[in-house]
Protein backbone atom coordinates (compact mmCIF):
# COMPACT_ATOMS: atom_id res chain seq x y z
CA UNK A 1 0.00 0.00 0.00
CA UNK A 2 1.34 3.41 -0.98
CA UNK A 3 1.27 6.29 1.50
CA UNK A 4 1.54 10.03 1.02
CA UNK A 5 4.84 11.53 2.16
CA UNK A 6 2.67 13.80 4.32
CA UNK A 7 1.95 10.69 6.42
CA UNK A 8 5.48 9.37 7.14
CA UNK A 9 6.35 6.04 8.77
CA UNK A 10 6.02 5.97 12.54
CA UNK A 11 9.12 6.52 14.60
CA UNK A 12 10.62 7.94 17.76
CA UNK A 13 11.37 11.65 18.29
CA UNK A 14 14.84 12.75 17.20
CA UNK A 15 15.53 9.49 15.35
CA UNK A 16 15.45 8.21 11.79
CA UNK A 17 12.80 5.66 10.88
CA UNK A 18 13.46 2.37 9.14
CA UNK A 19 14.22 2.64 5.43
CA UNK A 20 11.28 2.60 3.03
CA UNK A 21 10.82 2.84 -0.74
CA UNK A 22 9.81 6.29 -1.97
CA UNK A 23 8.79 7.57 -5.40
CA UNK A 24 9.44 11.10 -6.64
CA UNK A 25 7.39 13.23 -8.98
CA UNK A 26 10.18 12.75 -11.54
CA UNK A 27 9.59 8.98 -11.54
CA UNK A 28 12.73 8.19 -9.55
CA UNK A 29 12.61 5.46 -6.90
CA UNK A 30 14.65 5.78 -3.71
CA UNK A 31 15.43 3.96 -0.48
CA UNK A 32 15.05 6.62 2.23
CA UNK A 33 14.20 7.16 5.88
CA UNK A 34 12.28 9.91 7.67
CA UNK A 35 13.60 11.93 10.62
CA UNK A 36 11.06 12.74 13.33
CA UNK A 37 12.17 16.01 14.94
CA UNK A 38 10.64 17.76 17.92
CA UNK A 39 8.83 20.27 15.70
CA UNK A 40 8.34 18.41 12.44
CA UNK A 41 10.52 16.15 10.39
CA UNK A 42 12.32 15.62 7.11
CA UNK A 43 12.75 12.95 4.48
CA UNK A 44 16.25 12.04 3.40
CA UNK A 45 17.13 13.67 0.09
CA UNK A 46 19.51 11.47 -1.89
CA UNK A 47 21.95 13.29 -4.16
CA UNK A 48 20.26 11.97 -7.31
CA UNK A 49 16.89 13.33 -6.14
CA UNK A 50 18.43 16.75 -5.53
CA UNK A 51 20.15 16.75 -8.94
CA UNK A 52 16.88 15.80 -10.67
CA UNK A 53 15.04 18.56 -8.82
CA UNK A 54 12.43 16.07 -7.73
CA UNK A 55 10.14 15.89 -4.76
CA UNK A 56 9.11 12.71 -2.94
CA UNK A 57 5.38 12.03 -3.25
CA UNK A 58 4.67 8.46 -2.06
CA UNK A 59 6.32 5.78 0.08
CA UNK A 60 5.78 2.11 0.94
CA UNK A 61 7.48 -0.60 2.97
CA UNK A 62 10.49 -2.41 1.53
CA UNK A 63 9.55 -5.85 0.14
CA UNK A 64 11.49 -7.67 2.88
CA UNK A 65 9.54 -5.74 5.54
CA UNK A 66 6.25 -6.80 3.95
CA UNK A 67 7.36 -10.46 3.75
CA UNK A 68 8.47 -10.31 7.39
CA UNK A 69 5.07 -9.02 8.48
CA UNK A 70 3.29 -11.76 6.51
CA UNK A 71 5.46 -14.49 8.05
CA UNK A 72 4.96 -13.00 11.51
CA UNK A 73 1.18 -12.95 11.11
CA UNK A 74 0.99 -16.70 10.34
Amino acid sequence: MWNSVDNPPSGNPNQWTRHVVAVADTGGVYRVAYYHGKEGGNWQRPERLIKEGGKLIFWTELPEQIRGKRNHDR
